[in-house]
């Protein structure tokens, strides 16, 4: 992600709802997590890592620091990256989340770190993904309004559908069963940081 990409998103950027002390610790120790690509729970986690690292890698690099929670973020996304889809799925995911940034509706809300909580925009996101899954690209394009402006989708719709063939290749699905147990106010995320 570059930092030119970065900065001219500074207007739009992901946010989380709330923000721990111990969110750090907690990125450090997913870093070990075992991710079995083919399960489909695993796959929405996958989903929700790579995004939530993303927008702290974006976040980091807006504000010019380059230190030690910017290059385990980097790893955090590079293993998982080469856990899954590998280079050219993590070009195309980069290019999607660096897109919508720039063309998001509000700013986008990631949910709580801590608590395990998967935010409404995230929801949409993993909705948007199985929709593409499905090869319900009207779907898809009904949930991405929701997020950013019509006129951008096209673009959108171009890397979401490069990503997921990646995925597809690995076997990788967001389960139906997983989106209607987001809806459920007790479900929580199994690894607590993403």
């Amino acid at each position: 992600m570059s930092q030119q990409q970065t900065k001219s998103s500074m207007h739009h950027m992901f946010h989380f709802q709330t923000q721990h002390e111990e969110d750090q610790e907690l990125l450090n120790e997913y870093l070990d997590d075992e991710l079995v690509p083919c399960q489909y729970r695993d796959y929405s986690e996958f989903i929700l890592c790579v995004t939530r690292v993303w927008s702290q890698i974006a976040h980091l690099n807006m504000r010019g620091i380059q230190d030690n929670q910017l290059h385990e973020a980097l790893n955090i996304w590079t293993q998982k990256f080469c856990s899954l889809g590998g280079k050219d799925a993590a070009h195309h995911w980069d290019s999607f989340l660096s897109f919508l940034t720039r063309n998001v509706r509000k700013p986008f809300l990631l949910g709580c770190a801590s608590c395990g909580k998967v935010s409404d925009d995230e929801k949409i996101l993993l909705l948007i993904l199985h929709d593409i899954q499905s090869q319900d690209l009207d779907a898809a394009r009904r949930n991405l309004s929701k997020l950013m402006w019509d006129i951008e989708i096209p673009t959108a719709l171009h890397h979401l559908i490069m990503f997921e063939s990646m995925m597809n290749e690995n076997r990788a699905r967001i389960d139906i069963e997983v989106l209607k147990a987001l809806n459920e106010a007790a479900y929580t995320s199994k690894n607590l940081m993403h």
